[in-house]
């Protein structure tokens, strides 16, 4: 339920109305709705983080001594400017350094700082290792196992692994298909700690005998509902069946953004007992962003209202970003509408860069890194970034990220978290506007209202069919119901009829007035009315034994007025 709160107002001067939702947390703002040339409504909701901002009210922050992080590791946190743990680091490190040889879940909403939660712990008890048991790095033997996606993810996870070595010194390599075979092999023959890789490259070293999994004591698959997504669910499984079928088996991590049907399946399979680490904010909307749902009208142009939606100061909404310095991302769902909204922004003048399957893996990293080079205020200005949804997951998105348009509406409310956890990272606030054509119409009011209610997004349905789980009614309510049609059915055995519709005591009435051919009278059985000839249709109705019983019916009529009896023919 919702509960009104404060009334404030707002930059234009209009009053929006506060909503706190009593279990998530979670201020909702929903602002007033501006009517379009077509008579169509846009509306937005602002989520903002309450709960939050209570607690560290309340309470100080935990801190990573407090979470018993060594102190090697908190000096390379230190250097990268870390100083205070995320929720999902302050709820997963303590929990993997605690049960050991427990398999675990890590589920939290993009940009929470996931990689750090799950790097922390392994690289200390690896170094623990070292001192109690002597266990040292080996050649083609990697210790710890690190799947990820993409390229990008892997090169990534990396980055921040060669962080935290110089300080807690270990060593760490990445195979992926963004490297030759032969220098990746060079990196597998020396000693190595953390081996990061996409599934396949891993699988093709692994078929080669360049690596072998003897070692290994724990493996980690990052963004595990988008690796069986994309299908590399064989691979997976693979690797899980070499790594878990040694004597001593390696305990498994999985972390991942949202929890898909597949990951599910996954866990439900091979992990009955896995332990789950969730925070409050997963499949929720982002706190800080505030998004914009613009209809488009029946007749209008996607591109041109790609300009023109939102127009403030004469700037439509994507021109306007760009000429302010400020970094701009638009999503689309295939090649074909990415390529078309890339030629028609280029074409208006705006400066943009491609990112998506068909773009060259160099040509991908060049358009990120020109993406993150502007900031706006030396004069330079980043590009906008027209992509599909392969810059939507895993990615650590360089710089910041003002703004996200959605050119084409996700096609489920998965795709729609991935793409807006690509703004309002790490605490800061972004803007999101989608445009809604007539097919999306249904999705887009569910997802709004989700936010609105601060409820999860992930099973959220564009089929009308499907009700949100909201509104669809309680077990109790359906086994009631169940029980109560069951009770009706046997109720009604043996009773046909008019009787199934009204049982209520009029049974005995209704048999008595129901004789066939009955009529206004409706003389019945010992009536007292009399038979008034041949020619009567029956409206007197004299029946069997009637007191004043006259002649008896002639012409072949029955008494009562019904049809004449046909008389068999005798044959001989």
């Amino acid at each position: 339920m919702l509960r009104a709160g404060a009334v404030g107002l707002t930059r234009a001067g209009a009053l929006s109305l506060c909503l706190r939702p009593r279990a998530t947390g979670l201020l909702l703002l929903k602002a007033p709705r501006r009517q379009h040339a077509a008579s169509l409504a846009a509306t937005s909701v602002t989520v903002r983080a309450v709960a939050a901002e209570r607690q560290q009210a309340a309470a100080p922050p935990a801190t990573f001594t407090q979470l018993g992080v060594s102190q090697e590791l908190q000096a390379a946190l230190a250097e990268k400017g870390i100083s205070e743990p995320t929720e999902i680091q302050a709820a997963a490190v303590p929990a993997l350094l605690q049960h050991r040889a427990a398999d675990f879940l890590l589920a939290s909403h993009t940009g929470s700082g996931k990689t750090l939660a799950y790097l922390l712990p392994l690289v200390q008890l690896l170094k623990e290792g070292e001192q109690l048991r002597g266990a040292a790095a080996r050649p083609r033997r990697p210790r710890a196992l690190v799947l990820g996606p993409t390229r990008e993810l892997t090169d990534q996870i990396l980055r921040v692994a060669k962080a935290l070595s110089h300080t807690a010194k270990f060593r760490s390599s990445v195979v992926n298909g963004g490297g030759d075979m032969g220098g990746q092999r060079e990196a597998l023959e020396r000693p190595l700690d953390v081996l990061v890789g996409t599934p396949q490259r891993v699988m093709q070293h692994a078929e080669k005998s360049h690596l072998y999994y003897g070692d290994v004591e724990v493996v980690v698959l990052d963004e595990a509902d988008t690796m069986f997504d994309r299908g590399f669910g064989p691979e997976v499984k693979a690797i899980l069946a070499a790594v878990r079928g040694k004597e001593q088996p390696a305990r498994c991590v999985l972390v991942s953004a949202t929890m898909s049907k597949a990951v599910g399946r996954l866990i439900d399979e091979e992990f009955p007992g896995m332990r789950r680490v969730e925070t409050s904010s997963l499949h929720r909307g982002v706190a800080g962003a505030r998004h914009a749902f613009v209809p488009m009208p029946a007749a209008a142009n996607k591109l041109d209202l790609l300009l023109q939606a939102s127009r403030r100061g004469g700037l439509g909404v994507v021109e306007g970003e760009h000429q302010r310095g400020k970094r701009v991302m638009v999503f689309c769902n295939t090649l074909a509408s990415c390529r078309a909204a890339d030629h028609f922004l280029t074409e208006r003048g705006l400066q943009t860069a491609c990112y998506h399957g068909d773009v060259p893996p160099d040509e991908r990293r060049a358009a990120m890194q020109s993406f993150a080079g502007g900031d706006g205020v030396s004069g330079e200005r980043p590009p906008l970034l027209v992509c599909t949804d392969l810059a939507a997951r895993g990615l650590d998105m360089p710089g910041r990220v003002d703004h996200v348009v959605n050119f084409d509406f996700p096609l489920n409310p998965i795709d729609y978290l991935h793409r807006t956890g690509r703004t309002a990272r790490a605490g800061a606030t972004g803007k999101i506007t989608s445009l809604v054509a007539k097919g999306d119409r249904v999705l887009a009011e569910r997802i709004e209202e989700a936010l609105q209610r601060g409820l999860p997004l992930d099973a959220l349905s564009s089929d009308r069919a499907v009700l949100p789980p909201h509104m669809r009614p309680k077990p109790e309510t359906l086994r009631r119901k169940a029980l109560e049609r069951k009770a009706e059915k046997h109720g009604n055995k043996g009773v046909r009829g008019a009787k199934r519709v009204d049982r209520g005591g009029s049974s005995s009435s209704s048999s008595s007035s129901s004789s066939k051919g009955s009529s206004k009278s409706g003389g019945g059985f010992g009536s007292s009315s009399t038979y008034k000839g041949s020619g009567s249709r029956g409206r007197s109705g004299g029946g069997f034994g009637a007191r004043g019983g006259g002649a008896a019916p002639t012409g072949g009529r029955r008494a009562g007025g019904g049809k004449p009896r046909q008389r068999q023919a005798k044959f001989k």
